[in-house]
């Protein structure tokens, strides 16, 4: 028989009254104390897992209940009530052992889930929604950064012929569009803003040497345009809670998300995969049209040296270019394959 003392509750008042319960070989559990005598089965009493040095509870079926800090004599009556979490908690190498599943869950969800989710939602969003997107997006960079452009208008129709000539190429989506702007901060720049609102700033233009080189930027903002990397972007770097609002079509997350897309632009820059499916794309299309890819290394170059860019890549303003060095390699060895 194991006996041990305990603290009894009535479940209707918090007055506390001593008791002793007492476990025979029949497995029935006696509670005696002042005015308390009872007697149940051991398998009508609830009791409460092992938690350090923390007070178990026998929940009674009445309601009532029983306090105590014997341990041992509860875990050898109810062993099969919580043993094992227990063991499980004084086990230093099974507790690292969760520690590291757990942040292993954590990683794999950030590293593969996350984007895959995304990347789903990206190609869930409604053309209209994303299309206000773009527009509210534009609006606010146009207030916050970006100037009508200052370019004369021979050579702002030079740009819109190349763009033109390079997207009637591509199947993209319809309402692909190129928006020209001045801009002192950002220097030669170009990007894309969702629904296909691709910006190419005058200092961009101006660094460009040819229609080639030109076409080879433009291009590659098309891939991320394609690839709807501005909007797998913003996702990925949003609560799980907008990437479900998104899929159900939530306008006022969605609106949250287009005010979120110029700071994103400042402060953030594409990953290096997405950098690389966006080059990969540009430098198929020169390759269909037969021009020489060694006009997207030259532009990328010159694009470096311009503003400064090292092995990390753009660090002061908007920029697209994370590894700028890295990626005239990679152009330059596609190149010659």
């Amino acid at each position: 028989m194991t006996v041990f003392d305990a603290r009894y509750y009535d479940g209707v008042s918090s007055l506390a009254r001593s008791v002793r319960i007492s476990v025979d070989a029949n497995a029935r559990v006696r509670v005696v104390g002042d005015g308390i005598d009872r007697t149940l089965a051991r398998d009508a009493v609830r009791v409460s897992a092992r938690l350090g040095d923390s007070p178990r509870y026998l929940y009674l079926p009445d309601g009532s209940r029983c306090e105590t800090v014997d341990h041992d004599a509860v875990d050898d009556v109810f062993a099969h009530h919580g043993a094992w979490l227990h063991a499980l908690e004084r086990n230093w190498t099974a507790v690292a052992a969760a520690v590291l599943c757990t942040l292993a869950v954590l990683w794999g969800g950030f590293e593969y889930a996350l984007p895959a989710l995304a990347r789903h939602a990206a190609h869930a969003v409604p053309p209209q929604m994303e299309t206000t997107m773009g527009e509210q997006s534009l609006h606010a960079l146009d207030g916050r950064f970006l100037e009508p452009s200052r370019l004369p208008d021979a050579q702002r129709e030079r740009v819109r012929a190349a763009f033109d000539r390079v997207a009637s190429d591509l199947a993209l989506a319809p309402g692909v569009r190129l928006e020209l702007r001045h801009c002192e901060q950002f220097g030669p720049n170009a990007f894309a803003l969702p629904a296909g609102i691709v910006i190419v700033t005058d200092a961009m233009v101006e660094l460009a040497q040819d229609e080639h080189e030109l076409m080879a930027v433009i291009a590659h903002e098309l891939g991320h345009v394609h690839h709807r990397h501005i909007m797998r972007s913003i996702l990925q770097n949003s609560a799980v809670a907008l990437l479900v609002a998104t899929l159900l079509g939530d306008v006022t997350s969605v609106s949250g998300l287009a005010a979120a897309i110029p700071t994103f632009l400042v402060e953030q820059r594409y990953s290096r995969e997405f950098e690389h499916e966006a080059d990969a794309f540009a430098l198929a299309w020169m390759q269909a049209q037969g021009i020489d890819r060694a006009h997207m290394a030259a532009i990328l170059e010159r694009l470096a040296a311009k503003t400064g860019a090292d092995g990390g890549g753009l660090e002061v303003y908007l920029s697209t270019h994370p590894s700028m060095r890295e990626r005239v390699r990679a152009v330059k060895g596609a190149a010659n394959d």
